[in-house]
């Protein structure tokens, strides 16, 4: 379960499959990262899935198109 802080200063444990959708839906504020020992603020620091897509050669299938010797 994580601990989280909604906009109305109020606090929850929700199931980790929920959290996406709490900062999907920009229904929290805060969420506490146990590995870090901290609260995030989803505005200020990165979060998963917050990163630009990748662009570049696909390399997860580049393995099957190299010449064995």
């Amino acid at each position: 379960m994580i601990h989280v802080k909604y906009r109305d200063d109020s606090y929850d444990y929700v199931d980790d499959t929920i959290l996406d959708y709490l900062i999907a839906s920009d229904s929290i504020k805060e969420f506490y990262r146990p590995s870090d020992s901290e609260w995030v603020d989803i505005n200020e620091s990165p979060i998963r899935g917050d990163g630009l897509p990748y662009i570049g050669p696909e390399r997860r299938r580049a393995t099957r198109y190299l010449k064995s010797s």
